[in-house]
């Protein structure tokens, strides 16, 4: 029998583009932070390099609000970690004036925000590899 190397992505559970946004930060790395947000529906991704974590709002703002307006659907809901970078006053008040659900996963339970931990495991390993294959300085792994 062959063991599971990790527990499988959960199925979309949505049924139309930017109804759901999972979000996450990779880092801090020696340079940078990473702030991943992914699609429930369409599993696109858009990447934000940050010096500092508390910029993450600022840039979940600009996206939501772009895809408010690009999109004929409404936003339903945002998926977090408990990190301090998305429990704060100003995310309660984004949400709460947006109308959104912000869905918080259990402390020390990455399972539950599966989606786009999966997602910055498959960014971590993409960048060490094309770092490793030009011999790169790691960093430099934002420009990977």
């Amino acid at each position: 029998m062959v063991a599971a190397s990790h527990i499988p992505v959960p199925q979309v559970m949505t049924f139309y583009p930017d109804e759901l946004l999972h979000m996450d930060t990779v880092g801090p790395a020696r340079v940078t932070s990473v702030l991943v947000v992914v699609d429930d529906f369409l599993r696109f991704s858009w990447l934000f390099f940050m010096e500092f974590k508390d910029e993450a709002f600022g840039f979940v703002w600009d996206l939501v609000l772009r895809l408010r307006n690009e999109s004929h659907k409404a936003m339903r809901a945002i998926r977090s970690d408990n990190g301090g970078e998305f429990r704060n006053s100003h995310f309660k008040n984004f949400c709460r004036d947006l109308g959104l659900e912000h869905q918080f996963s259990s402390p020390y339970t990455p399972p539950q925000n599966g989606v786009v931990e999966r997602k910055n495991r498959t960014l971590v390993e993409m960048a060490r590899t094309m770092l490793d294959e030009h011999r790169t300085l790691r960093r430099f792994w934002a420009e990977a």
